[in-house]
């Protein structure tokens, strides 16, 4: 879903001229980026022996180029790459532009971004795994719902559009105007979506409320895109946060992909609770997240919720009708220098339905380094 580059040139060549024509010294183009290398094995539960081979190295990076044009403008890009071909599903092996935007400071507390970002849909919208960028994570999987609505358990869900941040003493607005929930530039449907989020500083600003709402008409007679339907959602986010590395966090929120079927529900539910804890220079997490989809249209003809969880896809079957399916995770994390940190993980997809009496759980545990440069 993410427009590839080829080749590279075609992308820093033009920033580059342009950066040399209007005098700017070097100063005003910065780069960072991550580095992800890992280890994981991921085995289905109940599963033939020769399913069972899910053992693999895997590694993928972020590069992020800041071009600060003058004080109120600055230009982004964001590539990925990896591997290719495992498990976790990062990126093929390719470089593909992500965020490619320009920000604009139209007042101290006004922001605007114009191009294409990651949909600001809940407070965890900047914590999550995005290629290889997961120092924000307490873990590397994010949770059921945001790998649905990415379509990956390591990425976020970009779109493009317009957005504006408006900056109180009480906490943040964002609103943007998009494409709809499709990546790219297609809108065959001439439809529009929308997201408008409220974050909340409270309690000496240890804690933290979020309300999140959006709405994408990416369904209609012209044409289909993004989720293929008339999507629409709620979240409501929550966390405490003691001290560095001490907090807990919550949400719960309401999916509908509506496919304007009477015939079928396509309301699913979400929620999560997670909690870290500083131990000696690192920290331990605990997660526990849900994808709950409505009993009805066990048939999935015509499938229109997006499927969660790692179990259907290891196992390489059909998805399975209105899969409920519950997250376990508990991971670790120890810094070895300030832009780099060890982490593993343990966790548990519990998928509720079974596929020819046979559960499709999965058991994974994943060993890494991140890097951040």
């Amino acid at each position: 879903m993410m427009q590839q580059l080829k080749p590279i040139g075609i992308l820093l060549g033009p920033l580059i001229f342009t950066s040399i024509i209007l005098g700017a010294d070097s100063s005003s183009v910065h780069y960072s980026g991550d580095f992800l290398g890992l280890f994981d094995a991921l085995t289905p539960v109940d599963a033939p022996d020769t399913l069972r081979k899910n053992r693999q190295f895997d590694a993928a990076a972020n590069v992020d180029i800041l071009w600060k044009m003058n004080s109120r403008i600055r230009g982004n890009i964001q590539l990925q790459m990896g591997s290719g071909f495992g498990a976790l599903s990062f990126a093929i092996s390719s470089i593909v532009v992500t965020d490619l935007n320009m920000e604009i400071d139209i007042h101290p507390r006004f922001y605007l971004t114009l191009g294409s970002f990651d949909t600001p849909f809940g407070t965890d919208t900047p914590y999550l795994t995005n290629n290889a960028s997961s120092q924000g994570n307490s873990f590397f999987l994010n949770t059921l719902f945001y790998g649905a609505f990415a379509g990956t358990d390591l990425g976020t869900l970009n779109t493009l559009g317009i957005k504006g941040e408006f900056l109180t003493k009480q906490g943040r607005i964002t609103a943007a105007i998009t494409n709809g929930t499709d990546e790219s530039a297609l809108n065959p449907d001439g439809n529009f979506g929308f997201v408008l989020s409220g974050i909340s500083n409270l309690y000496f600003n240890k804690f933290q409320g979020g309300l999140a709402l959006i709405y994408s008409a990416d369904s209609s007679k012209s044409g289909s895109s993004g989720t293929r339907t008339h999507f629409s959602g709620i979240l409501i986010d929550g966390s405490f946060e003691h001290a560095v590395d001490k907090f807990l966090k919550a949400y719960f929120g309401a999916m509908n992909y509506d496919d304007k079927n009477q015939a079928t529900s396509d309301v699913v539910l979400v929620w999560k609770i997670e909690a870290r804890y500083p131990v000696a220079r690192g920290y331990i997490g605990a997660r526990i997240s849900s994808w709950l989809p409505s009993e009805s249209d066990t048939s999935r003809s015509g499938v229109v919720i997006p499927e969660a969880g790692t179990g259907w896809r290891l196992r390489q079957i059909q998805p399975l009708g209105n899969q409920k399916v519950f997250r376990y995770q508990l991971g670790f994390g120890w810094p070895l220098s300030e832009d780099l940190i060890i982490k593993t993980e343990i966790f548990y997809d519990d998928h509720r339905k079974k596929f020819q009496t046979n559960s499709i759980d999965v058991l994974g545990i994943i060993l890494g380094l991140n890097a951040h440069f």
